[in-house]
């Protein structure tokens, strides 16, 4: 039989692995509340909103079907790569949105200069073609790295404004 200092070691083991547990629990489904308030989730892109929920009910799920799951394997699970690529898109999430919505409304305008001109039997100058191009690139590149950090969406956003420049400048 183990002796009263072993089972009071195991007891406070248990206590903290609880105690991480719920704790963790708590803090996904806040998150996943945030995700669910359409309020503040205005803004960012449905698929990110998804992706993020669909993250966060897994997590919530792979928690509470393991009562017996240690400190020590919810920090394992917190530092894997997928929590990684969320923690990314959770901080970087109304970063993307912002550059998504920028690239969107250009392409938006782009395209409405282009129907105007073609309605008036103008020639369409190749800039504004290639402005469609650039806002095409943009808005496909963000719908392939959902989970970058906020640097490399602050990196990227500055390449397409560099060449946003270069055309204007082409123009002038």
């Amino acid at each position: 039989f183990p002796s009263h200092d072993t089972l009071k070691v195991q007891s406070e083991i248990r206590a903290t692995n609880r105690a991480a547990r719920s704790e963790e629990l708590d803090r996904l489904n806040g998150l996943l509340d945030e995700y669910t308030n359409e309020r503040k989730i205005r803004s960012y892109l449905p698929e990110d909103v998804e992706l993020a929920k669909k993250f966060l009910k897994a997590r919530i799920s792979t928690i509470q079907a393991s009562p017996l799951m240690t400190e020590d394997a919810i920090l394992a699970l917190k530092s894997n790569k997928e929590s990684q690529n969320f923690e990314h898109l959770n901080d970087s999430i109304e970063i993307r949105a912002a550059f998504f919505k920028k690239y969107n409304d250009a392409m938006a305008e782009y395209n409405a200069a282009i129907d105007e001109l073609k309605s008036k039997k103008i020639t369409v100058p190749p800039s504004l073609t290639a402005g469609v191009t650039i806002c095409d690139e943009a808005t496909a590149w963000l719908k392939k790295h959902p989970y970058e950090t906020p640097d490399t969406y602050d990196s990227k956003r500055n390449e397409y404004d560099t060449k946003y420049k270069t055309l204007a400048k082409g123009n002038s």
